[in-house]
């Protein structure tokens, strides 16, 4: 039996939950800005600490980081199922199988934050002014580029409708990641971490970064080869 898998509404669900996490971090955000760091009471009410880093999008293993995360291990889960269905009916598998992979480090990385390792070794060797912590965007962006020479004939053979859906995926994710993170860590670099911009500039990096996601998880459940099968 084959479960039908509407992705459209997949979509829509997805794209509403990271609104709605959206709408919750610019909560906290302005209770931060407004009632923490200008009152001063962030060090003397823990229950408000709880509440901020629990949606803070700035925040490191709270409910958006797990969110994040489990969106890319769905991601590589969808790309392992295509591969499988693939494999089954004698279909280019392999490179489904490479990127079924690297989206299962890339959701660990979200929880236990491997490329924060990068930053120090990257240092090391590179000393750039309004890098701040985005250091380890270099060997990440070096992989990214190996990684598109590899898989180039395999993009550009896909059908029109998933090769685009995969490009700006693949923009969006980047743009957020890369991006704005750059920005946010050149700002914060000559004018703090604490104002709004900066609030602003981080958070249009992590929702940039979940959009990107659930486009990506469109473009595969919208595959034409698929399906799951429950025996």
């Amino acid at each position: 039996m084959n479960l039908t898998i509407n992705p459209k509404l997949i979509f829509k669900s997805l794209f509403i939950f990271i609104i709605l996490l959206l709408i919750a971090n610019l909560s906290v955000m302005y209770i931060y800005l407004n009632y923490c760091v200008n009152n001063g009471i962030w060090n003397h009410n823990e229950k408000v600490k709880f509440i901020v880093k629990l949606f803070d999008f700035d925040t490191e293993k709270n409910l958006p980081t797990f969110y994040s995360s489990l969106g890319l291990l769905f991601s590589s889960i969808l790309l392992l199922l295509i591969a499988l269905n693939n494999k089954k009916n004698n279909l280019i598998y392999l490179p489904w199988i490479g990127l079924s992979i690297i989206f299962c480090y890339l959701s660990l990385d979200e929880i236990i934050q491997f490329h924060e390792y990068l930053v120090l070794m990257t240092k090391k060797f590179f000393n750039l002014s309004g890098m701040g912590t985005a250091y380890w965007i270099i060997p990440y962006l070096t992989i990214f580029v190996i990684l598109g020479v590899i898989y180039f004939k395999f993009i550009i053979s896909l059908e029109r409708k998933t090769l685009k859906l995969f490009i700006l995926a693949g923009i969006v994710f980047v743009g957020g990641a890369v991006g704005f993170e750059l920005i946010s860590e050149r700002y914060s670099e000559f004018h703090g971490s604490e104002n709004v911009i900066y609030e602003l500039l981080y958070t249009c990096e992590e929702f940039l970064e979940m959009l990107g996601v659930i486009i990506f998880i469109y473009a595969l459940t919208s595959y034409k080869t698929f399906t799951i099968k429950i025996e």
